[in-house]
């Protein structure tokens, strides 16, 4: 039996998706799964608990009915610490595509993220909990754009 879908040249990487080596692969999973716990968070993911954005780390599911699931954990106190915490899902795997290309996309979210980075990331699979603009807008700013203009307040009446 084939299963058609795409794949990449053993230990080349996949250059499509940022990746020259199995060991520029490697460095990225380090540096996201490892090297950032306690980190604050450019983006705040909780509208209601605004001042939670202390990046706990990432965590990755297995599902039959989704693939592969990639999570943000973040909190409002360092993860060694008790407190709160939140998981909200930044990629999962779509029709057709491969690991890598899952996740090349939490890549680009988390940097995002977690670094600010205006990268243009793809928020697809990102599930809004409160208020569906409350992301949105920050990372739009990141970028230099103004927020949705359903997200702008209207004046008050005289």
């Amino acid at each position: 039996m084939t299963v058609p879908s795409p794949s990449f040249k053993p230990f080349a990487g996949a250059p499509h998706l940022g990746w020259r080596s199995e060991q520029a692969i490697h460095e990225d999973l380090k540096r996201m799964f490892e090297g950032t716990a306690g980190t604050r968070m450019a983006v705040d993911l909780n509208s209601v608990h605004e001042d939670c954005r202390t990046l706990h780390g990432l965590r990755i599911s297995v599902g039959s009915e989704y693939g592969f699931a990639i999570a943000v954990r973040y909190g409002d106190t360092h993860p060694k610490d008790w407190g709160s915490s939140w998981d909200v899902t930044i990629a999962r795997t779509r029709e057709g595509e491969t690991f890598l290309q899952t996740l090349a996309r939490a890549r680009d979210v988390f940097d995002c993220f977690v670094h600010g980075q205006a990268n243009e990331p793809d928020l697809g699979d990102i599930r809004n909990y409160y208020r569906p603009e409350h992301v949105r807008d920050q990372v739009a700013s990141l970028h230099g754009r103004a927020p949705a203009p359903d997200a702008v307040a209207s004046p008050a009446p005289r």
